[in-house]
């Protein structure tokens, strides 16, 4: 039925209606794959840190389904109160943060609805949950009302996929790669001359015998280059194999890997309002089981410490996830 396969976050308390949330999943599934669906009692991989793996998920996902039986909010007030922390209230936040598309379903009986907090009772992070549209799921009618959350679901994907959204991605990434095109030319034209004044103070002040040439050229976005005496840094040495071996500003920080393209560069879009002065991109990767991925990134860090304090200094300021990879 779906024009295309979004990936979906299924968010809710496992003391409220967690029954209702697994079917709402299991029908989800059928249509999708069960892995464009994420559910935490059944996606995260045993060992694996429940936090991280939730905002890997998240990090991924085109749509929140916020499930709110008759039990939510006298959760969130417990978790309040005692200080504990609340995954769903953070689930929520950062779908809100991403721009992740939000979906309040509200489950219980015919003439027993929850209804949805007044917005000056929800904590300031979540506050703006309650402005997108919500949809009622009845005990009752519960198979036809799933049946409508599809549809919406696949009209939310089309909006996503229509002509004019195409026209706008190929646009934006034609620009984004004459700018990757531009800033490829300036650090070809940098490495060379470093090179080539390296070279000549090296010929000044080290003798020919003490003078050793690199083993082979870098290779920078598919160009090889000479740089006979740049400096390069070493970083992610695996146990009893060697260092793999960068240039200085080879190093990039991520910030999420996305199904959707047009999703990534939303995310790109966001991130260069944010940082005007850094080149930020998409790199796509080819995951065997899962298909296509788009990866979002920030690159030409001096060194992995760089990137590091950048990463950190981002996720003070919002909150946000984002990581230094090895390659």
């Amino acid at each position: 039925m779906f024009s295309r396969r979004a990936r979906i976050f299924v968010s809710y308390r496992r003391d409220d209606v967690p029954g209702d949330a697994r079917s709402i999943r299991d029908r989800l599934a059928r249509q999708l794959g069960r892995s464009h669906i994420f559910m935490d009692i059944d996606s995260l991989a045993l060992g694996k840190r429940f936090d991280v793996g939730l905002e890997s998920a998240l990090a991924q996902s085109e749509i929140l389904l916020a499930v709110i039986g008759p039990r939510w909010m006298r959760g969130l007030s417990q978790n309040i109160k005692r200080g504990d922390r609340d995954f769903a209230r953070e689930e929520i936040a950062a779908a809100l943060r991403r721009g992740i598309r939000v979906i309040p379903l509200l489950i219980g009986r015919d003439g027993h609805m929850p209804v949805l907090p007044e917005r000056g009772d929800l904590p300031e992070d979540i506050r703006d949950f309650v402005l997108y549209q919500q949809q009622s799921l009845s005990h009752e009618t519960f198979d036809r009302d799933v049946d409508q959350l599809i549809a919406a679901i696949d009209k939310i994907t089309r909006e996503r996929d229509t002509p004019l959204s195409r026209v706008t991605r190929i646009a934006f990434a034609a620009m984004a790669g004459a700018a990757t095109a531009i800033t490829g030319l300036t650090l070809l034209y940098g490495w060379d001359l470093m090179a080539r004044s390296r070279s000549k103070e090296t010929a000044t002040a080290v003798q020919p015998s003490q003078s050793k040439a690199p083993s082979g050229p870098p290779v920078i976005e598919g160009h090889s280059i000479d740089t006979s005496g740049v400096p390069v840094v070493a970083y992610g040495v695996d146990s009893g194999s060697p260092p793999s071996r960068l240039p200085l500003g080879a190093f990039v920080v991520q910030f999420g890997a996305y199904s959707s393209e047009l999703t990534a560069l939303q995310e790109v879009a966001r991130l260069k309002a944010k940082y005007p002065d850094r080149e930020v991109y998409v790199d796509p990767i080819d995951k065997d089981t899962d298909g296509l991925h788009y990866r979002v990134r920030i690159r030409s860090f001096v060194d992995r410490g760089e990137a590091q304090a950048f990463c950190s200094r981002y996720k003070a300021a919002t909150k946000g996830e984002c990581f230094v990879p090895n390659s």
